[in-house]
């Protein structure tokens, strides 16, 4: 990634760092982590020295566009400054923006015979995500009786079918929209194992 976009907490913008900007404040060791249908992490080191890195402070947000070409949203919820030789770096951890709705409840939702699209409208509508369900995943019904939002989206995946994948529109300013898509199937399995000594030159595993 070459850009990452700093946000406040109410989606405006207050810099942009850069991976390869000479003036602006640059990052490096960018690593983000994404468990299919589970969450993901994201965490970066910055150059501290710089004026724009008081802008690295918790709760403030992060965009960046992932390798497929995905913009995502991330909430800075750890600092750790570090002196080394002189150099001043922070390490930033983040949070996947859609744990907050871990803070949002369903009281009770009975919904049967209905679409995804028709269940997560409802579940999400007292948040500032959407739902969009590209996957054909018919029609099926259940319970929700004191749960998270964030428990009900994974009760709906489990039921209905389809991959999760939280993204936003960002217009280079401020986020547009938050949007939890349930999609077909990302991956595709090729049949085909790699073994030590045979295909391979090198292995790593983290």
């Amino acid at each position: 990634m070459a850009d990452i976009y700093i946000l406040s907490p109410d989606d405006k913008l207050l810099t942009v760092l850069s991976s390869h900007g000479r003036e602006t404040c640059t990052f490096w060791d960018a690593k983000y982590k994404e468990e299919l249908n589970k969450g993901s992490s994201f965490s970066f080191v910055a150059d501290a020295s710089h004026p724009d890195a008081r802008f690295l402070f918790e709760e403030n947000q992060v965009v960046f566009k992932d390798k497929d070409g995905v913009m995502r949203l991330f909430v800075i919820k750890e600092l750790d400054d570090t002196s080394e030789e002189g150099e001043i770096n922070t390490q930033v951890t983040c949070e996947a923006a859609m744990m907050e709705l871990a803070e949002t409840f369903v009281k009770d939702f009975r919904p049967t015979n209905k679409t995804a699209q028709f269940v997560l409208d409802n579940v999400l509508s007292r948040s500032r995500w959407v739902a969009e369900v590209t996957a054909e995943l018919g029609v099926n019904s259940t319970t929700f009786y004191k749960k998270t939002a964030l428990d009900c989206i994974a009760d709906v995946i489990n039921i209905w079918g389809g991959e999760l994948q939280d993204t936003i529109e960002f217009d280079g300013n401020q986020v547009v929209k938050r949007i939890i898509k349930i999609l077909p199937r990302r991956g595709k399995d090729s049949g085909k194992r790699f073994e030590s000594d045979k295909d391979t030159t090198n292995i790593r595993r983290t």
